[in-house]
């Protein structure tokens, strides 16, 4: 499937769609939605097609599980025919189904393509998913009822991205404690009730992006702390309850912007003490409580620290911007150990 990200081909479909309405001559099928084969690729729009995928163990294609409006759909509830599916060469898309645990695909161990589960309006649970080693990107969004997610404990890389975001009522996510590396992006973003992220405990390196954003109820995270290298920005904005930035502990390196924003418990950021390297800007703004930066004493005193001069490619920003914060210590503040309040 020649896609990058599932959901973003989602949108341009429906932009499509709107634009074009039903008198252009392109029928509105899942094909059409979401570039679909139907001579090699798995197509399941009713529970029956599912409970007869029993005795297949590899697809070459991809897997849709969902509605289509083309076709006879009715409501799928479980994926317990797909236990015994250990290979999908392409991706797998469960979109707009009414399961409410997805725990049928215990022996799956490898995803060539996306795994993308987006929509799903009774799905209250992920979990399991243990056998899965290897996925070319990971989507978890807009599935409104869903609470937890557990699992991906054999997942050991992600060569794309990872992204669980804008799932309303999201309150734990846990696992991935074997995952090592994410090629591009990881983005937890816009759960407004979640509460517990723990895990990723083998985390080293993230390719790209580190979002973590808009989840306004979470006080601690408990997850990341042996991440070494993050290839392009750091940003933590909008968690509003959020009381310390305690983890980080061994993070060395992001070679692109540290953004802290925004956040009206935040008292600490002391968890990013072995931070000796920011590519580009380090802004921290708009935390009413922050008072504590001792942490990055050790990158200001370094010489991989931030560059000198007021702004530079490739965002013609300032470099050092600490303001509107409790306490707001210029750059030799910190390199002289003025660095709390």
């Amino acid at each position: 499937m020649k896609v990058r990200s599932i959901i973003l081909l989602v949108i341009s479909s429906v932009l499509l769609l709107s634009c074009y309405g039903d008198g252009t001559g392109l029928k509105r099928t899942c094909e059409n939605l979401y570039g679909l084969d139907p001579k090699k690729d798995l197509i399941l729009t009713t529970q029956d097609q599912v409970d007869q995928v029993f005795t297949q163990t590899h697809v070459s294609g991809n897997v849709y599980i969902g509605q289509c409006p083309d076709k006879n759909s009715s409501r799928i509830t479980n994926l317990n025919g797909l236990r015994n599916l250990t290979k999908i060469d392409g991706s797998l898309l469960i979109f707009e189904t009414d399961i409410s645990v997805i725990d049928g695909l215990d022996n799956l161990q490898e995803i060539g393509g996306v795994l993308s589960i987006y929509m799903n309006s009774s799905l209250k649970e992920i979990k399991n998913l243990n056998a899965l080693k290897t996925v070319n990107e990971l989507n978890v969004f807009g599935n409104d009822k869903l609470l937890h997610i557990n699992g991906f404990n054999s997942l050991t890389s992600c060569n794309t991205t990872l992204t669980i975001n804008v799932n309303a009522n999201l309150e734990t996510i846990e696992g991935f404690n074997n995952l090592t590396y994410i090629g591009e992006d990881l983005s937890i973003m816009s759960s407004n009730k979640l509460v517990k992220v723990q895990g990723f405990e083998s985390l080293t390196q993230v390719g790209k992006n580190l979002l973590f954003g808009s989840n306004i109820l979470i006080n601690n995270v408990e997850a990341f702390n042996n991440l070494e290298t993050i290839g392009g920005d750091l940003d933590f904005r909008y968690n509003w309850s959020l009381e310390g930035l305690d983890i980080f502990q061994n993070l060395k390196t992001i070679q692109g912007r540290l953004i802290i924003e925004n956040h009206k418990e935040l008292e600490s950021i002391y968890g990013l003490s072995n931070l000796t390297f920011v590519g580009n800007q380090l802004y921290i703004g708009e935390n009413s409580k922050l008072s504590d930066y001792c942490g990055l004493t050790p990158l200001m005193q370094t010489e991989g620290g931030l560059q000198e001069g007021d702004s530079g490619p490739p965002y013609n920003v300032p470099y050092f911007v600490i303001v509107n914060n409790l306490y707001n210590p210029t750059r030799q503040d910190l390199r002289d150990g003025n660095c709390s309040q």
